[in-house]
């Protein structure tokens, strides 16, 4: 793709990204008034009564981010006024606080814009780390189509509001760099731990940690621990096991626990009744999460609830992303067969596995995000230039058409959510 290309990595990704987003807020610009009214009415609680252009911005979840977040300025509690909107990151919320609504959106904004471009680079240099040294030529493109392909992200019009995702993918890329940068495997797969890297190993647990906090679905980065405590098993490494994956595995786990069952228990339990009624022992704990019992109450989430005719077309929406996930696990599995993809494989199989069988499925496009190995599976088939690529072609004709077009249904209020 930019084989022979006499241009530099820093021009290709800096001109791709300026143009991206100069595109999108010209069609956020451009866009009519939204037929729903919900945005506007919100805002007149805050003495807003035009609808200026940034109000385009404040679409499906968003509000609730800036809700939380106005509520967290006016009262100076950190937790959400009401039990659903705890489905939404508080943490995130509490990061965009501002003076008034217009500076909250303007640096939820301006904050994920920049956390785009940043985590554009780490995965750039994940890229390289991860991919064996066949090259420098070759392994600086491949790098290079994996960061571009990032900037067009399936995401589109939610990268440019005041969504979670981009402070969970930033984090969630520079832990896995971290840990890449940690650890090393041999030529039988066994993996090699320098103690020296041990801080960096042990900070992606932390980066996994704060990644979850703003995205449940980021808690999937906790199979790379298990990954790495059963590969440290099979070689009867049980004290470096301790101080590496388990270690790092309870931090996360931990964080979990903390902010899903024992933080909402101690605001809402056990007056609330319903999900706080069942509890672990004697424990401050309940055997539901509030974040469950949210999902399931007010979205509809469990297993095949999703699976319904009027849902056809928002499977439709997802499809895409569904068959390049596939695809890609299908490749890195058993046409280029990589030691330190199987994490990564592991991943995309579970996050598959919840989103098409539990979730709500259009949503695939933007929680993807996350996840480098659909788009390794795209850049090394570019790269390597075969000639049945039909599937990539496909998803990126696919992706030129649906990042505009969604990001000018998302600034008119319109699905896919």
């Amino acid at each position: 793709m930019f084989k022979g290309s006499n241009y530099k990595p820093f021009h290709v990704v800096n001109a791709t990204f300026v143009g991206v987003k100069l595109l999108q807020f010209i069609l956020v610009w451009l866009a009519p008034s939204t037929f729903d009214t919900s945005t506007h009415l919100f805002l007149e609680r805050f003495g807003i009564t035009s609808d200026p252009w940034w109000s385009k911005l404040l679409a499906w979840d968003s509000v609730f981010f800036v809700k939380t977040s106005e509520w967290i300025r006016i009262t100076g509690n950190w937790t959400p006024q009401y039990e659903h909107e705890w489905a939404f990151s508080p943490y995130w919320a509490q990061i965009i606080t501002s003076s008034d609504v217009q500076h909250t959106v303007l640096r939820a904004v301006v904050l994920n814009i920049l956390l785009h471009y940043v985590s554009t680079w780490i995965l750039y240099f994940l890229t390289k780390v991860t991919f064996p040294p066949f090259g420098q030529k070759a392994q600086t493109e491949v790098a290079l189509i994996t960061s571009v392909l990032f900037i067009l992200s399936s995401a589109a019009g939610f990268l440019i509001s005041i969504y979670s995702e981009p402070i969970a993918f930033t984090l969630s890329l520079f832990g896995m760099l971290l840990r890449q940068l940690s650890v090393k495997f041999d030529v039988y797969g066994n993996i090699q731990l320098n103690h020296i890297k041990w801080i960096g190993y042990a900070l992606s647990s932390f980066c996994f940690s704060m990644a979850f906090l703003n995205r449940s679905n980021c808690l999937l980065l906790g199979i790379f621990y298990i990954y790495d405590c059963l590969n440290l098993w099979k070689q009867k490494m049980w004290i470096t096991s301790i101080f590496y994956p388990i270690f790092s595995g309870a931090v996360l786990f931990a964080t979990f626990v903390y902010s899903y069952y024992y933080v909402p228990y101690g605001v809402f339990c056990p007056e609330r009744g319903e999900w706080c009624t069942r509890k672990i022992l004697d424990l401050p704990l309940t055997y539901q999460s509030l974040y469950s019992y949210i999902q399931s109450k007010h979205w509809n989430v469990g297993f095949l609830k999703y699976w319904t005719l009027n849902n056809i077309p928002n499977f439709l929406f997802g499809l895409p992303n569904i068959l390049i996930i596939w695809n890609s696990v299908d490749y890195f599995s058993y046409q280029y067969t990589l030691q330190n993809m199987k994490p990564y494989i592991w991943i995309a199989r579970a996050l598959l596995l919840i989103i098409v069988f539990f979730a709500n499925v259009q949503i695939i496009n933007r929680v993807s995000s996350f996840l480098p190995l659909p788009l390794w599976f795209i850049a090394d088939i570019l790269h390597k230039k075969y000639t049945d690529t039909r599937v990539v072609k496909y998803y990126l004709i696919w992706l030129l058409i649906w990042i505009p077009l969604q990001t000018a249904l998302f600034a008119c209020f319109l699905p896919p959510a």
